[in-house]
């Protein structure tokens, strides 16, 4: 148990510093359509919720299930951040005016980055600290 726990803090902390790079650096040039719908303030306790469980998506959908894989991580965690972040945006493109389709390009091509960047690394990091023979 100590090493699952030890696996989710390197994938939240993974996941928190890239997702704030995407949310600093470039979320604020492809939501600029969107600034007429959007809040002053975000709800941080929906953002909290979600930065909290996605790692755990993560780490049960692609890492744990293939350490022994790299690329079956990429593979896997490639489609969990198409289908999660593609949900999303999808589902915005088809209720929200103002959400555009190049919005839409762009979130699921980060979501597929992000998540198979997070698996990946959470998955090295973790293998070295715990090498195949300790589990």
């Amino acid at each position: 148990m100590q090493q699952k726990i030890l696996a989710y803090i390197i994938a939240l902390i993974i996941f928190t510093v890239l997702e704030a790079l995407w949310l600093t650096q470039a979320a604020p040039y492809i939501y600029a359509p969107l600034s007429p719908i959007m809040r002053e303030q975000p709800n941080l306790l929906s953002a909290l919720f979600f930065f909290l469980a996605y790692p755990i998506g993560i780490l049960y959908f692609t890492v744990f299930s293939n350490l022994d894989s790299i690329s079956k991580i990429s593979e896997r965690a490639v489609m969990l951040g198409l289908l999660c972040y593609g949900t999303y945006s999808l589902t915005n493109l088809a209720t929200l005016q103002g959400w555009t389709a190049t919005i839409s390009l762009f979130e699921i091509c980060w979501g597929m980055i992000l998540t198979a960047l997070t698996a990946i690394a959470t998955a090295k990091i973790y293998s070295k600290i715990y090498p195949p023979s300790s589990k």
